[in-house]
This record gives structure tokens, sequence and C-alpha cells, in this order.
């Protein structure tokens, strides 16, 4: 059986093969399997029913099982003619067999004997290997030399044998008392924790009752065996345990059985075994999704809130920061505004009745920035920062330099993308300096947290102040974060004021 379609059976018999509508048939379920105690294989068929073929081709016919069996055909099943209602051409039926309507009795007419030969011969090959169905054929050309389709089967004969010698891979026939002969490629090389699977091609599998692989470690004294399974018409396929594949290696060798009960050697002995080398298994390190991500702040503060914009300054930074993952870590590298005013608290403590009071100092500066981050340990990073930019409109003692210049540094305990403690300052030339304590807190899944105490004397370097800053972030999606901070600056009990800040970051 080709395909099935439904209750629609497609078979490879057509009038090619003398078969005509409504030839009757019987369908077959073949069985084939392997004694449990002598290993010998048991072939065998088991009828499924009658049917009739609807539909003929040339070369295939269709089948249409109207009621349904017990046991549905499936495709490879085997199809057997019973009865065929035309016969083939035969020679004119004898003078003694009426024709005529007008005849009372109207006699049977008889099959020709030499196509009722061939019909047999025919029906006896379906389904079977193709050493039987050379032999059915030598037979009915032994019996039957005269008959008219002689040509014809021992052309088909002759197309079977090199059928059979191109399976066979034109092997030649093993006289008695020889051995069958296998191949063998052994595995050049295995990978710790991987099954290895071995292959055996033998050119007379019909003399071979069982394959097997024995096993063993290079300490081991004893060895494991293994059956292999048969796999097609000349292989036999087997797996090692990955057990054995160590990386101190493992070795084996094969054996056959012949149906006589003799072992033959396949490959390797007990005494020299197949030593195959077994190397570490390479893990490729995983492709991480967070190496790259572009940050975006501002930040407003304000450490008098009294006077407005007398002592506070704006601040701006974008950056992109790449993630190596070795010890050189990261990679990050940006730019920044910074636009404030200020001086000593005295100057800038005003209320509005002193008109005697300088103006504050103002500034403006833009920089580009470069940091370094190095890791030690899993736990333990250092950071390294410098920064170039011009100011503008900043006067200090008659002197107004165009270019600044800024550094600083800090370190990292614990993970980058969990809960850590970082510790650092800086100095940015006339602007003043800055050190800071923060906590990172991965506590809450998407919501990370974050707490900050500063101190420093931007934006004019001049008298010291405390912030104290807390951050807490959201994020939506696995690449964009958003936060946003608030804070309280002091200088001293009476000069205070507040903090706001927001922040955009783009993760992939």
């Amino acid at each position: 059986m080709l395909r099935i379609d439904g209750d629609e059976v497609l078979v490879d018999l057509g009038s090619a093969d003398g078969v005509h509508p409504g030839d009757e048939v019987r369908l077959y379920r073949r069985i084939s399997v392997e004694h449990p105690v002598t290993h010998r294989v048991i072939e065998d068929r088991f009828p499924l029913g009658d049917e009739q073929l609807e539909q003929v081709a040339e070369r295939m016919a269709i089948i249409v099982v109207d009621t349904p069996l017990d046991h549905p055909p499936t495709v490879g099943d085997t199809v057997v003619l019973l009865r065929s209602t035309p016969a083939l051409e035969t020679p004119a039926p004898p003078d003694s067999c009426p024709v005529c309507p007008s005849c009372p009795v109207q006699p049977v007419c008889e099959m020709d004997p030499q196509a009722r030969a061939l019909l047999d011969a025919f029906g006896r090959t379906l389904g079977q290997p193709i050493e039987q169905r050379i032999g059915v054929w030598e037979a009915y050309l032994a019996a039957n030399p005269a008959t008219p389709w002689s040509s014809v089967v021992s052309a088909d004969v002759e197309s079977l044998r090199a059928m059979l010698r191109t399976l066979r891979g034109g092997a030649p026939a093993l006289t008695p008392g020889t051995r069958p002969r296998a191949g063998h490629d052994p595995p050049l090389e295995a990978c710790t924790g991987d099954a290895v699977e071995l292959v055996v091609a033998i050119d007379a599998p019909d003399m071979i009752r069982l394959v097997q692989m024995h096993v063993r470690h290079e300490d081991e004294r004893g060895y494991r065996e293994f059956d292999l399974t048969r796999d097609g018409d000349f292989y036999f396929r087997g797996t090692i345990p990955a057990e054995f594949v160590r990386e101190d290696g493992f070795q084996y060798f094969l054996v056959a059985v012949t149906t006589a009960g003799a072992e033959v050697p396949l490959g390797g002995t007990p005494e020299r075994p197949i030593a195959v080398p077994v190397e570490e298994r390479f893990e490729a390190p995983p492709v991480r999704s967070d190496r790259s991500n572009l940050h975006t702040s501002f930040e407003y503060v304000d450490f008098y809130v009294n006077s407005f914009a007398r002592d506070y300054y704006l601040k701006f930074e974008a950056d992109f920061r790449y993630v190596v993952g070795s010890w050189f870590y990261a990679l990050r590298m940006g730019f920044g505004i910074f636009d404030g005013s200020g001086g000593p608290v005295e100057t800038t403590d005003w209320t509005g009745n002193d008109e005697s009071l300088p103006d504050p100092e103002p500034i403006s500066y833009r920089y580009g920035f470069t940091e370094l981050e190095f890791r030690f340990h899993e736990l333990f990073y250092l950071i390294g920062r410098i920064s170039f930019g011009s100011a503008s409109a900043y006067e200090l003692g008659g002197r107004a330099p165009e270019a600044l210049v800024g550094g600083g540094g800090r370190i990292r305990i614990g993970r980058p993308n969990g809960t850590n403690l970082e510790l650092g300052g800086g100095y940015t030339e006339a602007l003043g300096y800055e050190a800071n304590v923060s906590v990172n807190l991965g506590l809450v899944e998407d919501v990370p947290l974050r707490a900050h105490i500063i101190v420093t004397d931007m934006p004019l370097n001049d008298d010291l102040g405390v912030r104290l800053v807390a951050e807490a972030g959201w994020r939506p999606t696995p690449w964009f974060e958003f936060a946003g901070l608030a804070g309280y600056d002091i200088r001293d009990i009476n000069h205070t004021g507040l903090s706001l800040g927001l922040g955009l970051t783009f993760l992939w």
C-alpha cells in the first residue's frame, strides 16, 4: 500500500500487472519479530480483509474500504490478487465452448493454463523479498519454458538481480566456511558528557544473529556489553552511554555472533581495544542581552531655597556604556552641561535687605567624559573617570580659563546589576570637589532603588555642603528604565535647599 486517504487505499497494482476494476484482492499485514531466546527472526502475515479494486490505472489502483476493518490498513501493508474478472489476453476459446446467446446452456470458459500459471507465479511474488521473488520467477521459467511471456519475465529477473547487487554494494556471494566482512570507522574523539554512536556495516547480514559492543573506562578491567540494533539491510548501530565519555577516555571492541554460534571480531579485541580520547566540552558563553545601554539624566540642585538661583547648579549628562565582560569590564563615554552660580555662604546667604552683597558668580561648563571599569573579582570593581571641557561666563581672580580638566574614581562592592555599595570622589578644575557614598538595592524586581550621600563644594569650589538623595526607578520592559530622584541639600543650618532629577535608560 502506497498511500491512504480516508477510505481510499492506493496500491501498486495496475493494468500493466494484468488487473482490472472489480478484481478481488486480500489485504495482509506482514509481521517480523525476533525470538527473545533464540534471536531467530520470525516473519508471518495476517489477513485484514477482502476488497475490490475500484479504479485501475496503468501502474496503480484504488481500493475503497466501504466497511471498517477490525485492523485498519496502514502504508506498507501488502495486497494479494484473489480473482480477476477479465482474463489476460489468451488464445481464442475452443470450438466446443459455445458463445451463441441462443444456446440453452452456456458453460464457463476456462482461463488459458499459461496465463493461469503466470498469475499464480505473480501472486506468490507479492510482498516477498527480492531473493524470493527471483526464485519464484526462475521456478516459473523452468516449469514453463514455452510461455509466451518468457522474454518479459527474464528481463524482470535480470532487473531484480541488478537491484539486489545495488543494495548489496556489489558484494560477492559468500561461499560456505567464509566469514562476513565488516566495515567500521572508530570515532577520532569525543566530548565529555556526549553519547557516542557506533556504526558497523556487514556484507552478509543474514549470517549475523547478534552484534555487540563491549565498553569500559581506561582504568577498569571489565567490560560492559551493549547490543547493536539492525538499521536497514547492512548496517548495525549502537550508542555508548554518556557515562562512559569522561576526560580519561574510554575503550571498546565489537564482536558479531553468527547464526551458527561463532563469534567474529569486528573491531578491536579484549586485549587490544579501540581507545577513544575525550576532550573537555567547550561551552560558549551565553550571549548577553544587557551589554549596552544609553543613559540620560537631568538634575537641579539648590543649596539655598530662600533665594532662587544664588547657590545652585543644573547638570545634564548623556552617555553610552558597553560591557566587555572580561577584567576590562566596561567602557562609558558621554557629554554633559553644567550651569550654576554660587560663592561663599556669606555672599550667597542673601535675604533681599543687604544691597551691598555682591551678585553670585556664574559658571557655564560644557564637557565630555570617559569612564573605564575594571573587574578584579565578581564582587569588586574599580572605575576611573576623566573629563575635558570649556567654561564660559566664568571669571575668578581676573583669570578666565577656556579649558577645564576633571577626574575621579570610585569602587563598587557587589554585582553591577544587583545590590552593591559604591564609594567614590572626584575633582573638576574651578567647579570643585565631590565625594559620595551610594547604595543600590536590587530588592524589588524591575524597581531599582538607590540612596546617595554626597559631600561637595560645587558649583564654585567654595563652602562644603551635604546632599541626601533618594532615587527610585521603574523598568516596564526589559529594554527601558525610568528613574526619578529627590534630595535635601545643606550648607549650614540656615542655608538649605532641595534637589530634583529625572533619568532615562535604554538597554539592549
